[in-house]
């Protein structure tokens, strides 16, 4: 089990995506100034959320692990997924 891989550096942290990450994933997604370099998303924040809890089961079997780029205050800024 991954459930708290993290990456760690001066400025930056990664952590594994949650569900609660949703809302913060569909803004980037839809907005004209980030998404050209995401992968595009139709539906919801509804659907993002059953997307990421979908996902979950491929980051338990260590096949895809899907990370929130986030400033050390917690505060998100990015998205990759490996």
């Amino acid at each position: 089990m991954v459930a708290n891989l993290k990456v760690t550096g001066l400025r930056l942290r990664l952590r594994l995506v949650r569900p609660e990450d949703a809302r913060f994933i569909h803004a980037l997604r839809t907005d004209p100034a980030y998404s050209r370099h995401l992968s595009p998303v139709t539906g919801t924040v509804t659907d993002q959320r059953r997307w990421i809890e979908n996902y979950k089961t491929r980051e338990t079997a260590g096949a895809e692990f899907y990370y929130v780029i986030e400033r050390l205050d917690r505060t998100p800024c990015g998205v990759v997924r490996l």
